[in-house]
């Protein structure tokens, strides 16, 4: 609103109400402009396909943006992980991959995207955790492996996950643990009930959840 009128035969401008109502409209658009911005950048950074009824089939159908870096896969019937998928995805911080039915993990999949920091595969199909299906993630901190058909993990299979905290291997069918499977430099909290191990003196996982696993204690569990 501006309002005219003249004094002293002079004309003046009175901005007073126009001014704070243009104060108002920048403060809006400015507001709106940001929450668009947020937006857009959230939609992109999270690349969601779970429920999405993705099979091996048509998985490269699905490629995860080079600007992504969380990429939910859940609840889908993946059956394995092929090396290619992740390949042009090297700015993932977090991938799930949880409630597939997922039996093979191809060695080195994940080393295209060396900054990972958690992964999450429970409730998969996994029986054999090889030597090579994690290598190449040093900053892997978080590994949940529960809930799938877990008997065997090689010598070394955890070996260059230096910066591994948390890992759940509950609900899985281990039976024996190699020596020296875990890296002794690291300092366990809690190993929950442990039951076939003969990795004496070994564990590297902060937290490390191996409950529900058909198996008697074999050795001495020793905290460094």
């Amino acid at each position: 609103m501006t309002v005219w009128f003249v004094s002293n035969n002079r004309l003046t401008i009175w901005w007073k109400f126009s001014h704070y109502l243009l104060i108002a409209e920048t403060i809006m658009h400015t507001f709106i402009t940001w929450s668009s911005l947020l937006c857009t950048i959230a939609a992109e950074t999270v690349f969601d396909k779970g429920f999405s009824g993705i099979t091996n089939d048509n998985l490269m159908s699905y490629p995860i943006p080079a600007n992504a870096s969380r990429a939910k896969l859940r609840n889908n019937a993946i059956s394995w992980v092929p090396t290619e998928y992740f390949k042009n995805a090297s700015g993932l911080l977090e991938i799930e991959l949880c409630i597939n039915r997922i039996s093979d993990i191809q060695d080195l999949a994940f080393a295209a995207v060396p900054s990972v920091t958690k992964i999450v595969l429970y409730s998969n199909k996994l029986s054999v955790i090889r030597k090579l299906m994690f290598s190449g993630l040093p900053r892997l901190e978080v590994l949940k492996l529960h809930k799938n058909e877990i008997h065997t993990l090689e010598v070394d299979c955890f070996k260059e996950n230096t910066a591994l905290h948390d890992m759940t291997l509950n609900h899985n069918e281990i039976q024996r643990l190699p020596r020296c499977i875990f890296d002794k430099h690291h300092h366990p909290t809690n190993l929950g009930t442990l039951s076939s191990i003969t990795c004496i003196n070994t564990c590297s996982a902060a937290y490390c959840n191996f409950w529900h696993n058909p198996v008697e204690i074999k050795g001495q569990l020793t905290r460094f």
